[in-house]
Parts: C-alpha cells; sequence; structure tokens
C-alpha cells in the first residue's frame, strides 16, 4: 500500500470513528430521561454521577442546594421518601432542558396528597452533566400544600416542638435520610390523630 493510500486509510478511520462518537454522544433528552430513571430508582450514587461538582438545585421561594454535598441531601431525603418524577411537555434549546412534571411520594401520599406538579422545570446541562436545575411548583400545587400542611405545622408546634427543633435549622428544613424518615413519622402520627 502506498503512502498516499495508507493515508487516505488512516483519514477515513479517524472520520469514521468521530462519527461514530459523536452519534453515540448521549443527547440532553436521554440524558434527562436517564437521570429521572436513576431519581426513580432512589440509587443516590446513580443519581449524583449526572450532577456537576458545582452544580446548582433551586426549589423557587423554598430552598437552594449548591455543589454535590447539598445536592446529595436533597436526594437522600427524596430516595428515602420514595418520590417518583413523570416528565411531561419536554421543550430542549441546546443544553436547556423545559419540561413539566409530576410527582408522586410517600411524604404527600400519606398527607393526602396524590401527586403534585411542577409548571417549571427546567435542567440545564454543561458538558454532559447538570450544571443547574430550577423548579416552581403549580398554583394548584402550593394551594394544596399550604391547605393540609398549615394544620400540620401547628400541630407540630404545638405538640412536638422537640422534634422540631431537630428538623429545621434557622427556619430552613434540614434535608437527610434520617430527617426524612422523622417527617414521615410525624405526619402519621398527625394524620392518625386529625383524621
Amino acid at each position: 500500500m502506498s503512502t498516499k493510500s495508507r493515508g487516505m486509510a488512516i483519514c477515513s478511520t479517524l472520520v469514521f470513528l468521530l462519527v461514530l462518537i459523536t452519534s453515540c454522544s448521549p443527547t440532553p433528552k436521554n440524558r434527562i430521561k436517564a437521570f429521572i430513571k436513576a431519581h426513580n430508582s432512589h440509587k443516590v450514587d446513580r443519581i449524583m454521577s449526572f450532577y456537576a461538582e458545582d452544580a446548582r438545585y433551586e426549589f423557587v421561594e423554598s430552598w437552594i442546594a449548591v455543589g454535590k454535598g447539598e445536592i446529595r441531601n436533597q436526594e437522600e431525603f427524596d430516595a428515602e421518601l420514595n418520590s417518583h418524577l413523570t416528565l411531561m411537555d419536554m421543550e430542549i434549546n441546546g443544553e436547556f432542558i423545559k419540561c413539566k412534571v409530576s410527582e408522586q411520594s410517600d411524604y404527600y401520599i400519606t398527607a393526602g396528597i396524590n401527586e403534585v406538579y411542577y409548571d417549571t422545570y427546567i435542567v440545564r446541562f454543561h458538558e454532559g452533566l447538570i450544571q443547574e436545575i430550577k423548579v416552581v411548583l403549580s398554583e394548584e400545587s402550593v394551594k394544596v400544600i399550604n391547605d393540609i400542611f398549615q394544620s400540620f405545622s401547628a400541630w407540630i408546634a404545638e405538640e412536638k416542638s422537640e422534634e422540631m427543633s431537630q428538623l429545621v435549622s434557622e427556619g430552613n428544613i434540614i434535608y437527610t435520610a434520617e430527617s426524612a424518615q422523622k417527617w414521615l413519622a410525624l405526619l402519621r402520627e398527625w394524620r392518625e390523630k386529625n383524621i
């Protein structure tokens, strides 16, 4: 084989490999579906593999977690409560995905809420990893949650102030797997006494 033929063969092989690699790389749509599948499986290590080290997760008007350590606490909390997300109405714009999401969890179901809806669930990827998530509950879900949890919160303040002090710090819920178990136990006790 001549030098020119060998060079052409190498170039053709490189072009083929480049096309193969780029066609097999995960798209944002495939990444978000895989992320939701991991979330729903409650395998926290797998879930965390989707996040960038300096990722940011914001639940608008509730909490912000920055960095994998804080996000891991939130994911462990959700896993302990058997959170299950369902994607709807997905729009993709480059590395941004905007969709609507419904969520079911043992916590919401125990409270008497079958599922809640997020009108806005935005995920931004960077280099294949989640850089940012921003979620906003629907107005209807906010109303349903507030109606139920107003009574629950009053009961906790009156009947379980010591337990409450272990679950809230400076007005913010402490998100860990252990606190999720405690919140669920309190919610069950409240439901039994009030229904």
